[in-house]
Formats: C-alpha cells, sequence, structure tokens
C-alpha cells in the first residue's frame, strides 16, 4: 500500500507540472485583441502606462515595444509592437509622466534558443529520471536524497586492531586519530589540530576494509 501511495504521487506531481507548462505556453494565445502602436498613444496619454517601457532593437530599420499597463486593456496586462522608430514625442511624453524607459539590443538567435529549449530539455530530463526510478521498483521512486547510513547492531562481530596484521604503521597514525577523538584536549592544548578525513590507499587485500571497520 505504501509502494501504490508513492507512486500515485508521483503521478500527481507530473501532472500538474505539465499542466503548469501547459498553462505557460497557452498564456499567450489569450488575448482577445492585438494591441498596436494606435493603443500605446492613447494609454500614454491616459497615464496608463507603467515604468520602465522597454525598446528593444528589432532590425536595421525597426524597434519592438514593451510597455505594462496600470491598469488592464481588454483583460491584458501588458502589450508590444513594432514600430519604425521610438519617437521623441513618446519619449518627452513618458518622461512628464515620470515614466522611464531601457534600450537594448535584440537576443541573438543562440539566446532565443537558451531560453525556449533548456525549459524543455530540463523537464524531460526530469521525466526520465522519474522513470528510471520506478522501473527500477517502485520503493526507490521517491528515495533519492534519503541518508542511506545504517544502523551499528552491537551483537555484530566487532573487529579491532588486534585483528589487522602486517600494518603497524598505519595502525598507529590512525590510533594517534581515535586517541584525538576521545580526548581532543590532550592535543589541543598542545596546538594538535584533527584531520578532515583519513585516506587508506593500497592494492586489493591489503586490509584497508579490515583496517576502517577496526
Amino acid at each position: 500500500m505504501n509502494g501504490l501511495l508513492k507512486q500515485a504521487s508521483l503521478w500527481i506531481v507530473l501532472l500538474i507540472i505539465g499542466i503548469l507548462i501547459l498553462n505557460e505556453f497557452s498564456g499567450t494565445q489569450k488575448s482577445t485583441k492585438e494591441l498596436g502602436e494606435p493603443d500605446f498613444v492613447a494609454q500614454m496619454e491616459a497615464n496608463n502606462i507603467d515604468s520602465p517601457v522597454a525598446v528593444v532593437e528589432a532590425g536595421d530599420k525597426s524597434v519592438q515595444v514593451k510597455a505594462k499597463f496600470k491598469q488592464p486593456i481588454d483583460n491584458q496586462k501588458s502589450m508590444s509592437f513594432l514600430t519604425e522608430e521610438f519617437r521623441p514625442e513618446w519619449k518627452a511624453k513618458l518622461e512628464a509622466n515620470g515614466i522611464i524607459y531601457r534600450r537594448s539590443a535584440a537576443n541573438t538567435t543562440w539566446q532565443i534558443l537558451f531560453i525556449n529549449v533548456v525549459p524543455l530539455i530540463l523537464f524531460a530530463g526530469i521525466i526520465f529520471f522519474f522513470f528510471r526510478q520506478m522501473q527500477s521498483g517502485g520503493s526507490k521512486a521517491m528515495s533519492f536524497g534519503k541518508s542511506r547510513a545504517r544502523l551499528v547492531n552491537q551483537s555484530d562481530k566487532v573487529v579491532t586492531f588486534a585483528d589487522v596484521a602486517g600494518v603497524d604503521e598505519a595502525k598507529e597514525e590512525l590510533q594517534e586519530v581515535i586517541d584525538f577523538l576521545k580526548d581532543p584536549k590532550k592535543f589541543t592544548r598542545l596546538g594538535g589540530k584533527i584531520p578532515k578525513g583519513v585516506l587508506l590507499v593500497g592494492p586489493p587485500g591489503s586490509g584497508k576494509t579490515l583496517l576502517a571497520r577496526a
């Protein structure tokens, strides 16, 4: 039953993500009227243009004007249109209304490709990851990120340094680390610092695992 709940929750999450993406892509098609230059001029005269106004170089002889409305027009909160130039009288009117405008170059083909394609690739990667998790077992589908530490049973066989033979130098160095952990003040008084870790190096069968357990 627990496994079924995990799989059901996974599918619900994927369904929500899919709905959000569909809404995002279909949001640009909800406008009932295409607003253009006359509408921009009318709303500017009515002081209904919000700050800032973006002016993007769209080509050699055209610019794209992007503006937001203080009050929605025909259920639209913003507009965008192409024009030959950003007229000086528009600039003067906006400045008189306390509205700033920002002029910038148009996005390159690579930038447009990156903005449109990368989110889709990331979403496809997430879907692929979840499906791989489900194929490997329902119990593993939601287990990523969980700690893999295991509880040590006191009844298990205990390994000590006495069980390790032939690596006396390594045992002595590790014993110093153990002594430090048992009584750190004894070493800190002398300016000693505990190492951040211990690296055991050697060919297979040299006793690294046994020494680590000890």
